[in-house]
C-alpha cells in the first residue's frame, strides 16, 4: 500500500512582504538622511576656520569666533630661567624642564615660555640680568596670567587684581 500525502499549496500572503519592504525602505531612507547630515556637518566644521563659505556662487559670511578669555592663576611655584631681550622689555625665559610647572598646558611657544615679570624688585632684577641659559636662576612666582595677546605675565608678590590692568579686566 502506497502512502501518499497531498499537500495543498497556499498562495503567499502578499501583505506581509509588502509591509516588511516598506519598513526596510523607510529604515534605509532614514539611515541615508542621517549619514548625509553628518557628512554635511563635518564639511561645515572643517570650513569653520575660514571666514566665508562659498556655496554655488553665493558667499555666506560666517560668524566671528568667540572672544578670547584671559586666564589668571594664584599659587607658589619655583621655576628656573634667565632673562632674554624682548621687543621693548626684558622677559624671563622659563627653562624647558620647568615649563610643565606652569598652570596651563604649554606647547613650548614663546608666548607662554617667556614671562613678563610685573612686580620685580631691583635686587632680583640685577641678579637675573647676570643669568644665562647655562646659568639659570630660580625664582618663586605667586601669580601667573595668560592674556589673549602678548607674553604670559608672572607676579612674585601676588595680590588680588594685580593683573587687572594688563588683562584689561575691571577690578
Amino acid at each position: 500500500m502506497d502512502c501518499y500525502i497531498k499537500y495543498k499549496h497556499k498562495k503567499m500572503n502578499r501583505r506581509v512582504p509588502t509591509g516588511i519592504s516598506v519598513a526596510i525602505i523607510l529604515f534605509l531612507t532614514a539611515a541615508v538622511v542621517l549619514v548625509w547630515r553628518n557628512i554635511y556637518a563635518s564639511v561645515i566644521d572643517a570650513g569653520a576656520s575660514a571666514n566665508n563659505i562659498q556655496t554655488s556662487g553665493a558667499v555666506i559670511a560666517k560668524s566671528k569666533p568667540a572672544k578670547c578669555k584671559p586666564k589668571a592663576f594664584a599659587g607658589n611655584e619655583k621655576i628656573r630661567g634667565w632673562y632674554v631681550d624682548g621687543d621693548s622689555q626684558k622677559l624671563f625665559q622659563v627653562s624647558k624642564e620647568d615649563l610643565g610647572l606652569l598652570p596651563v598646558p604649554t606647547d613650548g611657544s614663546e608666548r607662554v615660555s617667556k614671562l613678563k615679570l610685573i612686580d620685580i624688585d631691583p635686587v632680583l632684577d640685577k641678579k637675573l640680568s647676570a643669568s644665562s641659559e647655562k646659568n639659570p636662576q630660580s625664582i618663586t612666582i605667586e601669580g601667573y596670567a595668560l592674556p589673549c595677546d602678548g607674553n604670559a605675565l608672572a607676579s612674585l608678590n601676588y595680590k588680588d587684581g594685580i593683573f587687572s590692568s594688563q588683562l584689561g579686566i575691571a577690578n
